[in-house]
């Protein structure tokens, strides 16, 4: 087995440590700035650690057969899904203090009594205009009519696309693993969500579902299945947005070697996102959209005055995120503390993709569009998140689902006849 793999693997593996397993540390700026390192360097040498180099052929990639090892990934997300069904009965989502769960549940009560679900939310003691994109609350409506806790519901949707990864990557792969080493990989996928849980995390959010949608686009992609990951884009962009600046890199790349499947991809995105967002919600009122990104702004505002007992903000040194290195600039207020982090996190996000373009004009003929996409999007997701202004904890199971998915469906795309087998 070529170490290179293992190497990348393992890597996926701490940023998991770090990220989850780093609570009782006292200076949680250094784990957060390391975090951000490793995720980067992910991200980065999978342009390079993943290039593939003329080998031995592997004739056998599993000594035990793919149905044993999807009724291993099957057995072990219920069993998590069940131990998760058990505790939530334990914390109910009043009991939470997050008013993200009681949002999603207001939303779609709205829409199933035939009311704009945009409307001003009354909590006791503010109000508050809904913040989130239609994929972020409609596809809970089934749990709404269900009643079931929509957590639960994020977690089946989690495991169903762990279920799609792991059954790919199982049956494409030409790498051969030992049993020991496949396990670990299937593992880092299953317990991004759950190692939340056990600190707590996952009870007043559903990001797992959004982190879902996010992890089939590298799997989809390197399965050059590009209707798919069109379909898959347009719903990340309307449950968490974070994917919009990668989008023009997607579609362009894609230009450069097949004009009319680009355009395809254009009309796909744009008319799902037309259908389910623009045509009958922002037809009723065009400024929720820009409604709701100022409340986030403000809101903003308010988390950085919280503070712990250092008087620091207590999520921008809770160990994920750079926007700490904002709040130190101590001679400049802390509203233009915020907006300074605004425009650095525009400019690098877009600038990211300027060089991408830059970049892949230049090496095209020595590097997959496919293996180009993936690894943009595993850096520019890292790089988005890490210049978020409010880093909640449980938000970064989106880099996260990204980087261990981008890995794996790397290791899937290299070809049999260039696998190095050592």
């Amino acid at each position: 087995m070529n170490r290179k793999y293992v190497i990348l693997i393992g890597l996926c593996l701490l940023q998991l440590m770090l990220l989850y397993g780093t609570r009782s540390f006292s200076d949680k700026t250094i784990i957060g700035f390391f975090l951000f390192i490793v995720q980067l360097f992910i991200g980065v040498s999978s342009l390079f650690l993943t290039k593939q180099t003329a080998g031995h052929v592997q004739k056998s990639r599993f000594n035990i057969p793919v149905v044993y090892w999807m009724g291993f990934v099957v057995a072990a997300s219920l069993l998590a899904i069940n131990i998760l069904k058990n505790t939530v009965v334990h914390k109910p989502i009043e009991t939470c203090g997050s008013d993200v769960i009681p949002q999603i549940q207001i939303m779609c009560e709205h829409f199933l009594n035939h009311e704009f679900p945009y409307q001003i939310i009354h909590f006791d003691g503010y109000d508050m205009n809904p913040t989130y994109m239609p994929f972020q609350w409609l596809t809970y409506i089934p749990a709404m009519l269900m009643h079931l806790d929509i957590r639960i519901m994020a977690a089946v949707f989690f495991a169903i696309s762990t279920w799609f990864v792991c059954y790919w990557f199982i049956q494409k792969s030409k790498v051969h693993f030992s049993p020991f080493t496949l396990a670990v990989m299937l593992m880092t996928l299953l317990l991004i969500p759950y190692a939340i849980q056990y600190h707590q995390l996952v009870f007043p959010t559903v990001e797992q579902g959004i982190a879902a949608f996010y992890l089939s686009i590298p799997c989809l992609i390197a399965l050059k299945k590009y209707h798919w990951a069109s379909f898959m884009i347009c719903i990340c962009l309307l449950s968490r947005y974070s994917i919009l600046f990668w989008v023009p890199l997607y579609i362009l790349v894609l230009y450069v070697h097949n004009p009319k499947l680009a355009i395809q991809q254009f009309v796909i995105i744009t008319v799902g996102f037309m259908a389910i967002y623009v045509l009958p919600f922002m037809s009723t009122d065009p400024a929720i959209f820009m409604k709701g990104y100022h409340y986030h702004s403000g809101a903003a505002i308010g988390e950085w005055e919280h503070v712990n007992d250092n008087q620091q903000p207590f999520h921008l040194y809770d160990g994920q995120g750079l926007a700490y290195l904002f709040y130190s600039l101590k001679q400049l207020t802390l509203e233009a503390r915020l907006h300074l982090l605004q425009k650095v996190h525009l400019m690098v996000s877009g600038g990211f993709i300027v060089a991408a373009l830059l970049l892949y004009k230049k090496f095209r003929s020595t590097i997959s569009k496919e293996h180009f996409m993936i690894s943009t999007l595993m850096i520019y997701i890292t790089l988005f998140y890490s210049l978020i202004q409010i880093p909640y904890k449980y938000l970064f199971i989106v880099p996260a689902v990204i980087l261990v998915g981008g890995v794996m469906s790397l290791i899937m795309m290299v070809p049999e006849n260039q696998v190095e087998e050592k």
